[in-house]
């Protein structure tokens, strides 16, 4: 996994108002930016969604995984987060840092979940 040392996001935020959708990245020093589309990686939709297996919550997934943990790794994984992790979450929601790396280290040196290992 190519994470970062020392992290500089603390969590993700996702609200649900009046029928539309923001994804907030707050920063360990508690400032609020918007989480970048990572369309650059994979074009799968113009905006980020949850709560479904579509493909706003597969840019979400990518997005997310991208900004905890690196291109290499969001790019291997981000589809199984997604079914796991981003079609579950609700209306409002907050991801920490730690557990987005905690699923990635959970699913990664696992032999039964590992990608093209033998269980």
């Amino acid at each position: 996994m190519n994470a970062p040392l020392h992290p500089k996001t603390a969590a993700y935020v996702g609200v649900t108002i009046a029928g539309e959708r923001f994804v907030s990245r707050i920063s360990v020093n508690a400032v609020s930016s918007r989480l970048s589309l990572c369309t650059h990686l994979r074009q799968h939709a113009g905006e980020l969604g949850w709560g479904d297996h579509g493909t706003a919550a597969a840019q979400l997934a990518l997005a997310i995984m991208n900004d905890a943990v690196g291109r290499e790794t969001a790019l291997e994984w981000y589809h199984d987060f997604k079914a796991e992790v981003v079609s579950k979450l609700g209306a409002s929601w907050v991801l920490n840092h730690g557990d987005v790396v905690d699923w990635v280290l959970g699913r990664s040196f696992s032999p039964v979940m590992a990608k093209g290992g033998a269980a």
